[in-house]
């Protein structure tokens, strides 16, 4: 490596020098080109062409002119062609280094392998023809060797000076191409032959194998006949070499046999595999073998065994006694008995489960998850905390339903209290049923409520006596006292808020009554005027709670209930529980500042009505005035219409007043009066009368005047029934009211409308006691359907009534206090 490093260094002079004559040369064309008069002097030289450069200096590729002291030029070469050098200052080119002069063809031709060039010197070219001979056993690595140090020992030899490199010997290599002595093999290896080239070639001898770049000795039970660096054979199956000895180079060192082994006599040491010892035998420690007796394994004491039929066994410490087997104290094993145990594969004897009634189902049980507590039974541990002992439940207790494997702890559990079980070792909680007069419920034991009866020794839930029977009696006779934890169905009575409906069945007490006792009384009506707010089977007179609807009393005395009915003006929805009073009708639209009115009893504000259609002069009806007789008004001195309807509303007698603005004063206002004050009995046909309608479907009463006969508003219709005219007026928009003469015939009932005229102004006055007078006033009972209580169901508005009302409207907007004509 050394003398190619130092070719390399010599080479890279050489083109070093080369480059600086070159760039001489350069610079000699650049002064030629410019018309240098003397390079010489200047120090410019002339480059040359390549046949001028080889004719002047043989074997010159580029060349320069110099001008030397004298003052002539000469040729000098930049770069020699390829196996020369430059020489002589640059005017020769001889053989380089690695290159010899050939004297045949007088050529620089490469040294070749073996040998070494030095090249030519400066003195002559003669000397270029150095051809030297490395020696016997070395060569170069390049053909261009350039000095003795070039020259390296082929592999397998050792380098000495001159011819002396012999051939590496055993133990010894050399890779070749160095200049070192042959290596010897590390770790006691050796070569299988002389002139080993590579480390690879050192191997473990016989008896030994190849480890980390060493001989390691064969250990106990292997051997190695031959080198080399592969492992140590093992001896046959079951056989060993003797103990403590290393370094066997044959089988036949294979004399032992290890434990767990044995063999017949007979054989052949390293010829033979030992059979391991099979299940249920041993063999103890290595022995050797004798051709002559063999080496036998021994068989396991009575009623032991190898671990699950393990072969091999090495002692006699591995006969165990197998899962379900105890151990004798003889060294034996015998099967366990019934309620014992064993896991087995051990020296222990049998494991008793516990004491009492924990048992297994048969002898040789091999684990404590056989032993088993019979269903129904429990357990408790001694003192210690070591033993179980297995007992039945006692009575009013249960344990599980099947056996319990294992040895656990099981409690007998507690039945419910109220529940017992018929003996003991009952299992599971259905075992536990319950003492007469108590049921289940959702899992729970709990006492027959009132209404209900269990005979008990069940899981059922209490029974029902069935809807009315709400309560038990202590004996089931005349006892009126309710019980609770009745266990006979002849221990029920029919309810509190219950009754007989006459069927023989049983229906709960309506809306408005009560029942207090047991048994089969009737049910009470609430005082007058009062309700419940239950719905259906009220058990108390405290249960009247409300008023019914159309009677009133702002805070019920619950020990006396009591509700008045709402007067004339009032109204009241009726079944707030508490109570509440009566509340005043809700006042008109348009301002009307008049007073409401409403028959007694009225239960919504839809029954109030407006004593008057309007405050004074204003109108809301389709009609200015109602036609009738001058012999049924009576003057009033009232000169506005104001105090013309103020006059009316104070005289309790008049049933109407009209207002005429053309009149002279003291003679505008007109009343019209009673004939008799009293209420008209509208079915009544020895009388007539007239009904004036006040709202949709709502007339007030009044006897008619004997005028009305022959004149009372405009006629419309003659009907034979009220229930016909009615009929008709409610769906008729012009229709002012009804009137009924006795002496008409067939067709006594009629209606009539009012008239439209400018200047005139006539009005119904309503009152509460005629109001609907037909329909009684309410009883304030509260189980009797009262006709006052329902709202008048509203009668389609005709589309008459619907135009004359929109016409009306219309015209009050446009003059209010104005009629039209």
């Amino acid at each position: 490596m050394a003398a190619r490093w130092r070719g390399s260094a010599a080479l890279a002079l050489w083109l070093a020098a080369v480059a600086s004559l070159a760039s001489a040369a350069r610079a000699g064309r650049l002064g030629a080109s410019v018309g240098s008069a003397a390079p010489a002097a200047s120090g410019r030289a002339l480059l040359q062409t390549a046949e001028d450069c080889s004719r002047a200096v043989p074997n010159c590729d580029e060349c320069i002119y110099v001008r030397a002291a004298a003052g002539f030029t000469r040729t000098q070469c930049t770069r020699c062609a390829w196996g020369y050098a430059s020489r002589q200052d640059g005017f020769a080119c001889w053989c380089a280094p690695g290159f010899f002069l050939n004297g045949t063809e007088h050529n620089c031709d490469p040294c070749g392998a073996g040998y070494w060039c030095p090249g030519a010197d400066d003195v002559g070219e003669e000397s270029g023809a150095a051809h030297n001979w490395c020696g016997f056993h070395k060569t170069t690595y390049t053909e261009r060797a350039k000095t003795e140090h070039d020259c390296v020992v082929e592999a397998g030899y050792g380098w000495a000076t001159g011819n002396g490199s012999e051939i590496c010997d055993y133990g010894f290599f050399n890779v070749g191409g160095n200049n070192r002595a042959c290596v010897e093999c590390h770790g006691n290896l050796i070569t299988e032959r002389q002139g080993s080239t590579s480390p690879q070639e050192c191997v473990a001898p016989p008896g030994y194998f190849y480890l980390s770049s060493r001989a390691a000795e064969c250990a106990q039970g292997t051997y190695k006949d031959v080198a080399g660096n592969w492992d140590c054979d093992e001896c046959p199956d079951g056989t060993t070499t003797k103990f403590g000895e290393v370094a066997k180079n044959s089988s036949t060192d294979c004399t032992y046999l290890r434990p767990g082994y044995g063999a017949p006599a007979g054989l052949t040491p390293g010829s033979f595999s030992a059979t391991i010892c099979p299940a249920d035998t041993y063999r103890t420690g290595e022995g050797f073998y004798s051709t002559e007796s063999g080496l036998p394994c021994e068989p396991c004491p009575d009623g032991t065994h190898t671990y699950t039929g393990r072969v091999g066994a090495t002692s006699q410490d591995l006969c165990l006694a197998m899962p379900g087997w105890g151990w004798n104290s003889n060294g034996t094993a015998s099967v366990c008995s019934k309620g014992t145990y064993s896991a087995g594969w051990n020296r222990e004897p049998c494991t008793s489960c516990g004491e009492g009634s924990i048992t297994t189902k048969t002898s040789g049980a091999y684990t404590p998850d056989q032993c088993f507590l019979p269903a129904g039974h429990g357990t408790a541990r001694s003192s210690n905390g070591l033993v179980l002992t297995g007992a039945p439940c006692t009575v009013g207790s249960f344990g599980r339903s099947a056996p319990t494997y294992g040895l656990v702890d099981v409690e007998c559990s507690k039945c419910q209290e109220h529940t017992t079980t018929d003996g003991e070792a009952s299992t599971g909680p259905e075992a536990c049923l319950t003492f007469p007069g108590y049921g289940f419920n959702d899992g729970s034991v709990g006492l027959c409520g009132f209404g209900t009866y269990a005979p008990g020794h069940s899981h059922a839930r209490c029974k029902e006596c069935g809807n009315g029977f709400g309560f038990n009696t202590t004996n089931g006779g005349g006892d009126t006292q309710p019980i609770e934890g009745a266990d006979s169905p002849n221990d029920c009575v029919i309810a509190s808020g219950w009754t007989g409906d006459g069927t023989g069945g049983l229906k709960p007490c309506p809306r408005g009554t009560f029942k207090s006792a047991l048994g089969p009384a009737a049910c009470q009506d609430c005082p007058t005027g009062t309700t419940t707010t239950l719905m259906h089977a009220a058990k108390e007179p405290s249960d009247c709670d409300a008023c019914v609807p159309g009677f009133g009393n702002a805070a019920i005395n619950l020990e006396l209930p009591s509700c008045v009915i709402c007067e004339s003006g009032k109204y009241a929805h009726g079944y707030v529980s508490g109570g509440k009073g009566c509340e005043p009708c809700p006042q008109i639209p348009y301002d009307y500042t008049g007073k409401m009115v409403s028959k007694r009893g009225a239960s919504t504000p839809e029954l109030c009505v407006a004593e008057f259609s309007g405050n004074g002069a204003e109108n809301y009806l389709v009609w200015d005035f109602i036609a009738m007789s001058d012999d049924a008004l009576a003057p009033h001195a009232a000169n506005t219409a104001e105090d013309c309807q103020a006059a009316c509303s104070g005289d309790g007698a008049c049933q109407y007043y009209e207002f005429r603005d053309y009149e002279a004063a003291g003679a505008r206002c007109r009343l019209r009066n009673k004939v008799a004050y009293s209420l008209v009995d509208v079915d009544d046909t020895s009388k007539s009368y007239v009904l004036f309608e006040v709202k949709e479907q709502m007339y007030v009463a009044y006897e008619a005047h004997p005028a009305d006969a022959t004149l009372l508003g405009e006629p419309l219709e003659a009907f034979d029934t009220r229930a016909a005219a009615e009929a008709s007026c409610n769906g008729d928009g012009s229709c002012a009211g009804i009137m009924f003469i006795h002496t008409l015939g067939s067709r006594p009932w009629s209606t009539f409308k009012g008239s439209l005229w400018e200047g005139v102004t006539g009005k119904v006055r309503a009152v509460g006691e005629s109001l609907n007078s037909w329909i009684a006033e309410p009883t304030g009972r509260a189980g009797v359907a009262d006709a006052a209580f329902a709202v008048p169901p509203a009668a389609p508005q005709s589309p008459r009534r619907a135009r004359i009302m929109g016409a009306r409207l219309a015209s009050l907007g446009a003059a209010p206090g104005g009629m039209a004509g």
